[in-house]
């Protein structure tokens, strides 16, 4: 299955106030942060988007991982424990790169699972690296799933691949609404706001 996410070569990012708000891409969107003072703001949004596929991500030490990044955004948890973190998620990772079939005998590359894993891994990246790449593999889990539904309606991979980006389409359009919510316009000066 394509991903209709790939960003065409060249294409440049917003520059402008008006620019931003018109973009649709939420990860284009996220791209337009600089400096230090938005990473607490983009990591919570990173959170947030996790949240919606919180059902998806497995009790226990993943849940504990994106809630660590959590803390730390909100400065009540250290650098080391949120790198601790991001050891834990690469391992899971790792993990969830392969399954065993009933017969305990072959593995296969699983999807969601995998990128399930990745999201929660990016939640513990540097900088404003998780509201990159949080989204990114939000977005792909969507795919998958809304993929899988359709072949299991009895859909054909024409119409799994159209349903797939639809589903994108709609999160995109969800995320992109929770990062001006939560972070606001990086082209505004925050003292007008």
């Amino acid at each position: 299955m394509r991903s209709v996410r790939r960003l065409e070569a060249g294409m440049a990012l917003p520059q402008t106030a008006a620019e931003w708000a018109a973009e649709t891409d939420v990860i284009r969107m996220a791209k337009c942060y600089r400096g230090r003072h938005w990473f607490p703001k983009l990591r919570l949004f990173a959170i947030a988007c996790c949240r919606r596929i919180w059902h998806l991500i497995p009790p226990g030490m993943s849940r504990d991982r994106v809630e660590t990044a959590e803390r730390f955004a909100m400065g009540q948890a250290t650098k080391g424990e949120l790198a601790a973190a991001n050891v834990g998620a690469t391992l899971e990772i790792e993990q969830s790169r392969f399954y065993t079939n009933n017969a305990q005998t072959s593995y296969s590359y699983s999807e969601p699972g995998f990128s399930v894993a990745s999201t929660v891994k990016a939640c513990t990246l540097p900088a404003e690296h998780p509201a990159i790449f949080v989204p990114m593999h939000i977005l792909r889990v969507v795919s998958h799933l809304a993929y899988r539904e359709e072949i299991a309606r009895g859909g054909d991979h024409r119409s799994a691949t159209l349903s797939a980006e639809a589903a994108q389409r709609a999160e995109t359009e969800c995320m992109a609404t929770l990062l001006r919510t939560m972070v606001g316009n990086p082209f505004i000066d925050e003292a007008k706001r």
